[in-house]
Parts: structure tokens; C-alpha cells; sequence
């Protein structure tokens, strides 16, 4: 029997989540500081700035309703992993989420779909 390759567990940093979500606002926050100042460059991109400043916090917005969700155990971890929140192993003083299937152990995985197969 060839033994399947197990894709590594993705664990998700609240930390490293909550310091994105922050630096998302400061860049927000720089941008209107910016404009205000008319400290922008081009009348272009000064044009661009009040559009710019809504995107990245709307963007701010919906991934904090998502960590929300994922608090509340409403959505699974694995669906806000990114690289900017990825850690390798459990980090002293943060909270490390793990998405739903890999929290499960293997066996009783094995166990569940079983279960499932004979109530089919």
C-alpha cells in the first residue's frame, strides 16, 4: 500500500491576523492623512485617494467579520489562512487556529467516514 502524502496542517496565527488587519487601517489612515495635506503627488492619484481609502477598509471590514465568524466557530479556520497569518507550531502568548479537518485526529476521521458510509 503506498502511503498518501499528508499536506501540512495549516495553523493560523490571531495575531498575526489582528497586526494585518492593523496595518491595513494605519495605510488607510496614512492615505487620508496624506491627502489632506495634499502631500500625494500627482492630481491623479490625489483623484484615486478617497476611492483607494474605502477599498482597503471595506477590505478591513469583511476579513474582521470572517475572523469574527471563525471565533464564533461559524466558518472554519482553513478558510482565512493566508501566508501573512501562517505559523508552523504553536506560538507562546497567541491564540493558533487549526483549520476544522485537520483539528479532527486521523482516526477518528477514518471513524466518521465510516459512520457516515453505513447510515448511507
Amino acid at each position: 500500500m503506498i502511503a498518501k502524502h499528508r499536506p501540512p496542517v495549516k495553523r493560523i496565527s490571531l495575531a498575526a491576523e489582528v497586526d494585518e488587519l492593523r496595518a491595513a487601517i494605519s495605510a488607510a489612515r496614512i492615505l487620508v492623512d496624506e491627502h489632506a495635506t495634499l502631500h500625494i503627488g500627482s492630481p491623479h492619484d490625489e483623484r484615486l485617494v478617497p476611492a483607494a481609502v474605502s477599498a482597503v477598509l471595506t477590505l478591513v471590514d469583511m476579513r474582521a467579520k470572517d475572523v469574527c465568524r471563525v471565533l464564533r466557530r461559524e466558518k472554519d479556520p482553513a478558510a482565512i489562512w493566508s501566508h501573512t497569518n501562517a505559523v508552523q507550531t504553536n506560538v507562546p502568548d497567541d491564540l493558533v487556529l487549526v483549520g476544522w479537518a485537520e483539528a479532527v485526529p486521523p482516526r477518528q476521521r477514518q471513524r466518521s467516514a465510516r459512520s457516515r458510509k453505513e447510515r448511507s
